[in-house]
């Protein structure tokens, strides 16, 4: 059985570079010829048993192959969507190297003593960090004085970190529908962790980004509702106390899926129709209409962007040997779907939307 790189590149009648370039993922297969060759080089080495000898590679180039992910096992204090590690792994395919994943408790995010073995006993070129809790500053200043570059997903600072540029999709929205003529537009958002006291940078960009949309047109927003009480099932309740007044909001930007189901329900319970009475905008990181069967507009989080440019920053750092990386702000798309239309006005015709069972993908 072949064990070696110059015995696979002797039966495939080829050189040893060839063989090297095509077993490491470097190989440029962009001609039928080139590739044919290359899946016979592949298909030797699956018959011989091949495995490349991973520290010996490291020893030479000085790198391990391989990105970390550290991410805390505390839901309230991660942020693991998994269209974000779709992009993480998405990013690491261009370059051959592997992912590996350490999770935290959330006291361990709180020992100094922690974080020198998640880098150093996990032999990875690069750290991409999931954690959305507050850390102390022991651990900040170990991460930034850290020799692996580092990056935060889905976190908002100065530096070393990628996320979704919520401010600019808010704004956005907001924009979108006061082009549609609304006039009283409001934001509620119901997820104040009533339990830590941490807010996610995402409530307050989302907020200011619909302040500014708002603030440009010369409008006073109907209302701004960030509060707690989403995991006390308070939400529905308090959208339907938000649409009972004579001077209601004709249009509500969501903070995400459980406020706009919210406003959904609040709104049937009220006997108002969407989008003729009232038109939603939330945000998610997937169509709200596939998660939910219902038609409401979204805002999607580019989280599989964020994983991916997160593999990018840390790249570009091991290329330039500068662990100083700046901040990355990742646009929106949004979904078209039909939960929105022009205010409500006198003698005017009500489509009337119903709930959606068959959406298209």
């Amino acid at each position: 059985m072949a064990s070696t790189i110059s015995e696979i590149a002797q039966h495939a009648g080829v050189s040893v570079g060839t063989v090297s370039r095509v077993l490491n993922g470097k190989n440029k297969e962009n001609r039928p010829s080139a590739i044919k060759r290359a899946a016979k080089i592949r298909r030797i080495a699956a018959d011989f048993g091949y495995k490349p000898n991973t520290a010996a590679r490291a020893a030479r180039s000085g790198r391990f192959g391989a990105f970390g992910l550290l991410a805390c096992s505390d839901p309230l204090c991660e942020s693991l969507d998994v269209s974000l590690i779709h992009g993480v792994q998405s990013g690491l395919s261009r370059g051959g190297e592997r992912l590996q994943v350490s999770e935290l408790p959330p006291q361990g995010f709180h020992n100094p003593e922690t974080l020198p073995r998640v880098l150093t006993e996990n032999s990875v070129d690069g750290l991409l960090i999931s954690y959305v809790g507050e850390l102390p500053e022991s651990w900040s200043t170990l991460i930034a004085d850290s020799p692996v570059p580092h990056v935060w997903l889905n976190a908002k600072g100065p530096s070393n970190c990628v996320y979704p540029d919520d401010f600019g999709a808010a704004r956005d929205a907001t924009r979108y529908l006061l082009s549609l003529g609304h006039q009283r537009l409001a934001f509620i958002s119901h997820h104040e962790r009533e339990v830590t006291g941490f807010k996610h940078y995402s409530v307050f960009d989302r907020r200011d980004g619909f302040l500014e949309a708002m603030h440009e047109a010369g409008r006073q927003p109907a209302a701004v509702e960030v509060t707690g009480g989403f995991v006390f099932g308070y939400g529905a309740e308090r959208v339907q106390q938000l649409l009972s007044g004579p001077d209601r909001p004709t249009a509500l930007v969501c903070y995400e899926k459980h406020e706009a189901v919210a406003a959904w329900v609040a709104a049937a319970s009220l006997g108002l129709s969407i989008p003729d009475d009232l038109s939603i905008i939330a945000f998610h990181p997937d169509k709200l209409r596939k998660q939910t069967g219902l038609p409401i507009r979204t805002m999607v989080v580019p989280f599989a962007s964020v994983g991916q440019v997160g593999v990018e920053m840390i790249r570009g750092a091991l290329r330039h040997d500068d662990p100083t990386l700046p901040a990355r702000a990742i646009p929106y798309s949004m979904d078209d779907s039909r939960s929105c239309a022009p205010p409500p006005q006198p003698g005017r015709p009500r489509a009337g939307v119903p709930v959606e069972t068959n959406s298209e993908p």
